[in-house]
């Protein structure tokens, strides 16, 4: 797991625990005005998993990396074959780089957007915010 991937892991179960310490304080009372709000955020913070990792997520990020992005069948590429179609295919900024590390901002990026798309948008508020 990548540093960022441990970042929105560990923000997420920390979200998790002020929720429930939350329930807990506010059991007597109507938890209405603080729950719904926190719990809408964390909706919005499901923590995204390694089994989203989809192939639509890689093609669409290889395309910021490379002048054609992955074809849909690239799961299929030996190392060899995946390899060769980065060298083939690098823009001006990944000229000159190893194609596992092209690979490795491929997978960052795609990984990042799914993060965004299931719901991590507090955190790039709250980031902003600062």
């Amino acid at each position: 797991m990548n540093s960022i991937q441990e970042q929105y892991k560990e923000l997420y179960e920390n979200f998790q625990s002020v929720v429930d310490h939350l329930r807990t304080v506010y059991e007597g009372d109507d938890p209405d005005n603080y729950l719904d709000q926190l719990q809408c955020q964390l909706d919005k913070a499901r923590p995204v998993s390694d089994e989203s990792d989809t192939t639509e997520d890689v093609i669409w990020a290889s395309g910021h990396f490379l002048t054609i992005p992955f074809p849909l069948n690239f799961r299929h590429f030996s190392d060899e074959e995946l390899n060769e179609y980065i060298d083939n295919h690098s823009t001006e900024s990944t000229e000159g780089y190893e194609p596992e590390d092209v690979v490795e901002m491929i997978d960052d990026l795609a990984w990042s957007m799914r993060a965004y798309n299931n719901g991590f948008r507090f955190w790039k508020e709250e980031v902003s915010n600062e």
